[in-house]
């Protein structure tokens, strides 16, 4: 009989040899697993390789079909395709130049990515109008270095949000509002008026560009916010015109996006901040004010509807125009809101209108009037006649307190608002808007000619090169305000504003605010243009502004 000692041993060795059993056992499962799973994964990258493969022979037969009618650059580098041409200045002026070389649609490949361009008005009626469905906004491409002013506003909205905001927004821009627009800009050129006078006296020259800048952000914020001229050029320009020029800063190097180290990093973060809580302090209050007042007068007609919202009446309608005070876009705004919408996400969806319609409402202003009256400096006929028309309208050292001319009259300003026109096509204040093809689609041509767009090309909607097409506006580089006054415009060739139902909302506004202010101007002043290189477009700038400024002196003419 064996001992103890030993059975204990042949048991441990018995449990050894188990474990070792075992263990080879298991190897060969996990390797069998190990194998399983290799072999999975081989066949997905294979699978994804394929796919890969047959989207790209896909987008290669896409392509194919494109260039049958669709021409493309040539002398273009690989992967990088024409960018270091389109660096060397403008692109815009650079993709215009190729327009006139290629034709109204050609085509190249940017970083991988299909991009054709467009400066025909039939093309332009397609993408903006007929086929709109199929052309959404490209918001990364065009507008990311402006989100945090824009932000989820009517511009980079698509789709039914877009539509819903749209219908909101439109009915604050009827007549009753613009009614108001005129004394804004008789207020804001009195102001300006001001600041002329003392640089007359002290024999200085001004940059009027930024003067503009100032004036048209002063109206813009009267109609919109009802604030003051101290308001706009205090808080509000302090903060919001640095996160534009960031924004443009950023246009063309991304990278500052990406940098916490500079100081201008930390700066656009605090602008955005404080133009936030600033704008979004001003709705809340209105709200209050709307709604007390709407309290109050349901409680003048004895009956406070249910189910209307805060304080609605028993008809559901605005009913407090007649407690006096003055009306303007926010309150338009705040009207459009349904029942119970009232929250912070109607807030903050305000708040980016609002910023949208400063950003897009002073900015082309400005522009728009210093380049007019640039042009005007530079005819004496052209001057003499905007001064004869003002004069015919205010008449003859009105002064700016007094009141204004009728609705009816102010039409009259016709060689006004075709300098102010002319000055848009010219200059091309918006060179190029882009959108991004999310369908395959066509373009049909004029004389017939198909041509098939793929889904995910960029769009380039060239309006500079529509505006400077000598078949639709003959010598197009002569500035010619006469234009506006022979014939009626066709129909997509004059895009300033875009057209189709994605137009500017604003641009009334902007043009009868923009007539009054250079009117007026011309009739209290003689202006000189100081700098000769005034005429030089800046090439990185959107709107297009002058790249030295327009550096003017002004002398009162007789008896004003």
């Amino acid at each position: 009989m064996a001992s103890l000692p030993r059975l204990i041993d042949d048991f441990q060795a018995g449990i050894a040899d188990a474990d070792s059993k075992m263990a080879r056992w298991a190897g060969v499962q996990d390797q069998g697993a190990g194998v399983g799973v290799l072999a999975a994964l081989s066949s997905l990258a294979a699978l994804w390789v394929a796919w890969r493969f047959l989207l790209r022979c896909r987008l290669a037969l896409k392509l194919r079909r494109m260039s049958r009618t669709v021409p493309s650059l040539r002398g273009t580098l690989p992967v990088l395709g024409p960018a270091l041409k389109l660096a060397e200045g403008a692109p815009w002026d650079t993709m215009t130049r190729w327009a006139q070389e290629y034709g109204s649609i050609y085509k190249f490949s940017l970083f991988g990515n299909v991009n054709v361009v467009l400066s025909d008005p039939s093309f332009m009626k397609e993408v903006m109008r007929t086929k709109i469905s199929k052309y959404h906004k490209d918001v990364d491409f065009a507008y990311r270095p402006f989100l945090s002013l824009l932000g989820t506003g009517i511009v980079t909205s698509d789709g039914p949000k877009w539509r819903k905001q749209r219908n909101k927004v439109s009915a604050a821009f009827r007549i009753e509002v613009l009614s108001a627009v005129p004394g804004m800009a008789q207020r804001a050129v009195a102001r300006l008026a001001k600041r002329l006078d003392e640089a007359e006296e002290a024999n200085e020259s001004m940059e009027i560009g930024e003067e503009m800048r100032h004036l048209t952000l002063q109206v813009i914020s009267e109609a919109l916010m009802s604030l003051t001229a101290e308001e706009a050029d205090g808080t509000f320009a302090k903060v919001y015109m640095p996160i534009v020029v960031e924004g443009h800063k950023r246009t063309w190097n991304p990278l500052r996006r990406f940098c916490p180290l500079l100081p201008a990093w930390w700066a656009h973060i605090k602008n955005q901040r404080i133009l936030n809580d600033y704008v979004t302090g001003i709705i809340r209050a209105r709200w209050e004010i709307i709604r007390k007042e709407r309290n109050q007068a349901a409680a003048a007609t004895n009956g406070v509807a249910e189910g209307k919202g805060l304080g609605g009446t028993a008809d559901g309608k605005d009913s407090h125009a007649h407690l006096g005070r003055k009306r303007d876009i926010l309150d338009k705004v705040l009207d459009s809101l349904e029942p119970g919408e009232w929250g912070s996400a109607a807030v903050l969806q305000i708040r980016d209108e609002m910023k949208t319609f400063v950003l897009a409402g002073h900015e082309t202003s400005a522009s728009m009037l210093n380049w007019s009256l640039f042009e005007l400096m530079g005819s004496k006929v052209l001057m003499a006649k905007v001064v004869a028309e003002s004069e015919q309208v205010f008449g003859h050292a009105v002064p700016l307190t007094a009141p204004l001319p009728s609705a009816e009259k102010l039409r009259g300003l016709q060689f006004t608002e075709a300098c102010l026109r002319e000055s848009l096509r010219k200059y091309s204040l918006v060179p190029l808007v882009v959108r991004r093809c999310v369908e395959d689609t066509t373009l049909c041509e004029e004389g017939g000619t198909e041509h098939f767009i793929p889904k995910g090309c960029s769009v380039h909607l060239l309006i500079k090169g529509v505006h400077e097409r000598p078949d639709i506006w003959p010598d197009p580089m002569r500035y010619n305000p006469d234009r506006f006054m022979e014939t009626p415009v066709a129909p997509y060739t004059f895009l300033p504003f875009i057209d189709g139902p994605r137009n500017c909302l604003g641009q009334h506004l902007s043009l009868l605010e923009s007539k009054v202010v250079l009117s007026l101007l011309v009739n209290r002043y003689e202006f000189s243009l100081v700098n000769a290189n005034a005429g030089e477009p800046n090439a990185w700038m959107i709107p297009t502004i002058p790249k030295y400024g327009t550096h003017i002196t002004t002398k009162r003419r007789s008896g004003r």
